[in-house]
């Protein structure tokens, strides 16, 4: 799954759509970015944390039409929990994205779905 704002930013080409009660609970522990995996995209949901990371994430928290609703960068390991109680969905990337890519509060997202031929 491909993401982009609506400042035409790719903040991610692979994204992990995490569905089930494994890839849920697993998330980013104990991994690491990597071409396989630039984010993960947790719906339903409004709170995260950062038990057993090795990584520093940024953190957007979308509302039902995945527009940003909140930030959290450069997130540290060992964080006990973010929340954001609009939200309803979170998109976990690398630290850095934000910034990179000049996102901010309002910004609207869009999750494409690419498929093999």
């Amino acid at each position: 799954m491909t993401v982009v704002s609506d400042k035409k930013a790719v903040l991610g080409k692979k994204i992990d759509d995490a569905v089930t009660f494994y890839a849920r609970f697993r998330g980013m522990m104990l991994r690491d970015f990597s071409p396989e995996l630039d984010g993960m995209l947790f719906r339903k949901c409004n709170a995260v944390h950062t038990f057993f990371m090795k990584i520093h994430l940024d953190i957007l928290f979308l509302d039902g039409t995945d527009r940003i609703v909140s930030m959290k960068e450069n997130v540290s390991a060992w964080c006990p929990c973010i929340i954001d109680r609009k939200a309803c969905s979170v998109l976990e990337l690398p630290a850095g994205t934000i910034r990179k890519n000049n996102i901010s509060s309002g910004d609207s997202l869009s999750f494409n779905v690419v498929r093999p031929l």
